[in-house]
């Protein structure tokens, strides 16, 4: 063989060719990398901004967002009882001593304050003639309300009184440092530090003898609502005035915001100051980035697609010759062997190759008598072939030309449903099976009754679900093929129905898939009931009807607190709902499906009963429910009012057991802390022993796993807000560390904190 031969030989090979293929593509990633940064250089500083400016954005509608939230949150404060009183005689203290709109005034400032959501320290009513005030823990005097509890610098006991003289509905005052003086003898003899607080002012123009005053936790606002790559941020009016601040003593531009309202960016000292105007309050949010970290990050990034860049290519260029190696080898040994055709083939350290090559004229051999076979069997094949296509098995050419077909061509689903008191096909599985091999050729016949030019292939894709394949017949005659099934299927609704679903038309054998697809969705679509229903659109998604964690929690509390009124109209509305937008079967059984594990979770909370197990509620279960909305309604009814009525009947007893209602009341306000079984015990002036003995034959629980789901309830709740960061939620649920709270979360629920956000 000459030398030019040797050449060409080599240059056509596979090695060579596969060595070409990635070189090729080597160079037009590295052009296309070389290329991109050049275009893309200028812009990156750009882009740098822009990631401050959404950051800036996601801050400042942050903090709006929350001081509205605060107003719509105080608003309802007015109408209460305390505040619509025309008038209040002889005093405010006899009037709220005698009623109980005091304490009920408390108590929804309380749950105000309660809510972590809020941020709130505390929520005040100040009235300009008397001398108390309200706050979370009741009725105070305001001497001793601003002299001892919430003392400031920045805000004496002489400016509460001074906001009637400038009245405003609502107005949010500068942050200032509060700290609770402790007297002995009268005599101040400690400081405690309350908190950076940050005022807004809600006050109702009609009535402006009282105002209420929230008390927010600014550390926590700026922890929670800024978004920043530093922890700088400065909140300021028009004029200057510094209303929140992160570093002390800030050197601040002014912005004149009279000309435009459009976001600004200030390079001063080195620093750039990105400004945005609240629209809500009017406020200028800025936060501070200096020169040097931008650059730094500009520097990093480029360094960083260099050094990568570069890494990729080296590997790229090893890993090419390497896979080439490993494929043309084995390839040009298994050639050579074809090619020579010799008795004995070569040996290989690769198995399968091995194998391919020792079978590999036996296996030509079996292919070409096993067509030959398959085409005699022209009916059976044609089964076997739709059968393929709609679960995507790959075929040859002689069986794809057997499902090949340009007419009309729609996917029937059947779905069976033999009835709980079905007779004999109710009695066993052979029956059943018997049964539905009856419907299936049943069904087969029908079609294939049609004038000439309709084919069907019917076949069963799982025990109680047939699949027809229709070809050939019509918009006009398929209804009345449809009606002649449904009439024959009606005479045995005593003993089973069926759930008819049709594709949509398509005349291609590609899209066969697909119409499957679809027909098998709108089988989900069926309606309460227990006749044949045929059902050809789609409705909507199943996911829309679904409890929503929120919706979850506040079913739980109503049935825990024995709430029967309460549960009896959230399933009713929920129902209504379902019944308003025509869902289907599947929509109610998710539904109650909810609400049963709702309710096993309740029990599992509710620990130790007095009562047997077999008096608990249980979940409600039942093909026959599903019957029609009317049967359905009443059972739940009947489930809820027997599930409500033991509950109310737990509540009962703990009410009348006052260490263990102590207890309650001490999980559920201090939850938040290091609460422990000795700080209980102490509380109640027992032993830690005692009470771990009687908190376990009170709740079946031990107080440990009883706090941990306590808090992984609170937990729950607060993940629903998806603002909510999973290390603030772990503090605000009690926890010290992250770790411990995400072990603690997955053993309990199954899942750690972030997959169950995602699911929810």
């Amino acid at each position: 063989m000459s030398s030019f031969e040797n050449i060409n030989q080599r240059s056509t090979s596979l090695f060579t060719k596969l060595i070409a293929s990635f070189s090729i593509v080597i160079v037009l990633f590295l052009l296309f990398g070389a290329l991109t940064f050049i275009i893309y250089r200028e812009n990156l500083r750009e882009q740098v901004y822009s990631y401050n400016w959404l950051n800036l954005k996601k801050t400042v509608d942050s903090y709006e967002n929350q001081l509205t939230q605060i107003k719509n949150n105080l608003f309802p404060l007015f109408y209460s009882d305390l505040l619509q009183k025309d008038s209040v005689s002889p005093t405010l203290e006899s009037y709220l001593y005698g009623y109980d709109v005091g304490v009920q005034t408390t108590q929804r400032i309380q749950q105000l304050v309660a809510n972590p959501s809020l941020y709130l320290d505390n929520v005040l009513i100040y009235f300009n003639k008397e001398p108390l005030v309200f706050e979370k823990t009741g009725l105070i005097q305001k001497e001793l309300m601003f002299t001892r509890f919430y003392v400031s610098e920045r805000f004496p006991a002489s400016f509460w009184k001074s906001v009637f003289d400038e009245p405003s509905s609502f107005r949010v005052y500068p942050s200032a440092q509060f700290k609770e003086i402790g007297y002995v003898g009268g005599k101040p003899v400690s400081e405690k530090k309350v908190g950076n607080l940050l005022l807004a002012l809600l006050q109702n123009k009609f009535n402006p003898d009282f105002y209420v005053m929230a008390m927010l936790n600014a550390d926590k606002l700026f922890e929670t609502l800024h978004y920043s790559i530093n922890s700088e941020l400065h909140i300021m009016d028009d004029a200057g005035h510094v209303y929140f601040s992160s570093h002390p003593n800030p050197d601040l531009p002014i912005v004149d915001w009279t000309t435009s309202k459009a976001p600004q960016v200030v390079e001063h000292s080195k620093q750039y100051y990105f400004l945005a105007r609240g629209e809500g309050t009017g406020l200028t949010y800025v936060n501070v980035v200096s020169a040097a970290t931008i650059g730094s990050s500009l520097s990093s990034l480029y360094t960083t697609l260099a050094v990568l860049l570069g890494l990729f290519i080296a590997l790229s260029i090893v890993v090419s010759f390497w896979l080439s190696a490993r494929l043309n080898n084995p390839i040009k040994s298994m050639v050579e062997f074809v090619r020579s055709n010799t008795a004995h083939p070569f040996r290989s350290n690769i198995t399968e190759l091995n194998f391919l090559t020792n079978n590999l004229h036996s296996a030509i051999l079996e292919r070409r008598t096993a067509q030959q076979s398959l085409v005699e069997h022209q009916s059976l094949l044609r089964h076997f072939a739709y059968m393929n296509q709609l679960k995507n098995i790959p075929m040859n050419q002689t069986l794809k030309a057997l499902s090949t077909n340009s007419e009309l061509l729609r996917v029937i689903v059947y779905r069976l449903h033999f009835r709980e008191s079905g007779g004999l096909y109710g009695e066993s599985e052979i029956n059943r099976q018997s049964a539905s091999t009856w419907i299936q050729e049943f069904i087969d016949q029908s079609v294939k009754s049609f004038p000439d030019g309709a084919q069907s292939v019917t076949f069963r894709m799982e025990s109680e679900l047939l699949v027809s394949i229709v070809i050939g017949v019509g918009e006009q005659e398929l209804p009345i093929l449809l009606d002649q099934m449904v009439s024959v299927f009606q005479r045995d609704q005593a003993i089973f129905y069926v759930t008819i679903a049709l594709s949509d038309i398509c005349t291609e054998v590609s899209k066969l898939t697909s119409a499957y697809e679809q027909a098998a969705r709108r089988l989900d679509m069926r309606r309460l009931g227990a006749d044949t229903q045929v059902l050809s659109e789609d409705g909507a998604p199943l996911t829309a009807f679904r409890l929503r964690v929120t919706e979850q929690a506040e079913f739980e509390i109503a049935l825990k607190a024995g709430n029967e009124k309460a549960v009896t109209t959230f399933t009713e509305l929920k129902l209504a709902q379902l019944k308003q937008y025509d869902a289907g079967e599947i929509a109610y059984r998710q539904l109650l499906q909810d609400l049963n594990a709702c309710l096993l979770r309740c029990v599992e909370e509710e620990g130790g009963s007095t009562e047997p197990d077999h008096s608990r509620p249980q979940p409600l279960t039942g093909g026959e429910l599903f019957l029609s909305l009317g049967v359905l309604e009443a059972s739940v009814r009947v489930w809820l009012q027997e599930s409500a009525d033991w509950f109310r009947r737990q509540k009962e007893v703990k009410q009348q057991d006052p260490v263990l209602q102590t207890i309650m009341d001490l999980i559920a306000e201090r939850y938040r802390e290091d609460l422990s079984l000795d700080l209980v015990a102490h509380r109640l002036q027992l032993t830690s022993g005692y009470v771990s003995t009687y908190f376990k034959a009170k709740m079946g629980v031990n107080f440990v796993d009883y706090l941990n789901r306590y808090r992984i309830d609170q937990a729950k709740l607060m993940l629903a807000d998806p603002s909510n960061k999973i290390q603030d939620i772990a503090v605000q649920s009690g926890y010290q560390t992250t770790g411990s709270f995400i072990r603690t979360f997955k053993k309990i629920t199954g899942y750690t904190p972030g997959d169950f956000r995602k699911l929810q």
